[in-house]
């Protein structure tokens, strides 16, 4: 009796690691599922479907707001502060453009 082979076990990442990996992949700007992504890193799907929302949430509230980081003294400063209507025209405008270009892949 023979029994299937079984595919080699996930090895557990951190969740930045496996974010670092992601964005890395998805950098070379091919459209793929989230099965794909999962298969080409060796990150379990669920931990890339994670992922995913965590960056969509990140891209969602960097649309409005902007983020300051400035060092004075010692000392990091951090501010979020909200993007003006002109700078959040562009990035709109910016991301139709690429919403064109991957539905004609």
């Amino acid at each position: 009796m023979s029994f299937p082979l079984k595919p080699p076990p996930r090895v557990r990442i951190s969740f930045p690691e496996a974010m670092s990996k992601i964005v890395e992949i998805l950098a070379e700007g091919k459209t793929m599922s989230v099965a794909t992504l999962s298969r080409i890193t060796g990150i379990d799907r669920r931990t890339v479907s994670k992922v995913l929302e965590t960056l969509n949430e990140i891209q969602k509230s960097l649309r409005d707001k902007e983020l300051l980081l400035g060092k004075v003294g010692n000392t990091y400063a951090v501010q979020l502060i909200q993007r003006t209507a002109e700078i959040k025209k562009r990035i709109s405008e910016t991301s139709s453009k690429v919403s064109k270009r991957i539905r004609r892949r």
